[in-house]
């Protein structure tokens, strides 16, 4: 070891080498450094282990959001990993859900304008059943659940007295 290097014991026994540096080190009685355990929680993924500080307290960043936790023996990865579940949960990722949706989604208006543009493009009833076109509604609202054109026929039936009623 260089000459800045304090050795003292530990509390079970084992020598404790301190560097200079605040570093500290755990020894066996012979002289050889203590292997630390891998690190096999998955929210080590999205974490990067910062330094030990003066006061020995063990702390990880979020790579994502730079927020700092605790992570010592004591405290164990539990924060860590709820915070990992939160930052990287899908809420919070820009999906085409949340990017083409409005917070205010209404199914009856969502019906309302695609029966409107079914009768303004003259599109034929069936429109709603194409396989494209529910693949397309399926990849932007996986819950979102397209009328069928029995459904579409009766509603613009309704929409045809309506206006009817009008003139």
């Amino acid at each position: 070891m260089n000459d800045e290097t304090i050795n003292t014991m530990g509390e079970r026994g084992e020598a404790v080498a301190e560097s200079g540096h605040g570093m500290i080190r755990r020894l066996h009685a012979r002289g050889v450094p203590v292997r630390k355990r891998k690190k096999t929680s998955h929210c080590w993924i999205s974490f990067k282990e910062l330094p030990v500080t003066e006061d020995q307290i063990e702390s990880a960043e979020c790579i994502k959001c730079r927020a700092v936790y605790k992570c010592d023996s004591i405290t164990g990865t539990c924060s860590i990993l709820r915070h990992h579940d939160t930052c990287y949960s899908s809420s919070n990722v820009v999906s085409p859900q949340s990017s083409t949706r409005s917070s205010k989604f209404r199914y009856e208006k969502f019906s309302e304008l695609l029966i409107e543009a079914i009768v303004q493009h003259d599109l034929p009833f069936s429109f709603v059943e194409y396989e494209g076109i529910r693949a397309v509604f399926q990849y932007i609202s996986p819950s979102l659940k397209l009328p069928w054109r029995n459904t579409v026929k009766a509603h613009v039936l309704k929409l045809f007295d309506s206006e009817k009623l009008k003139l």
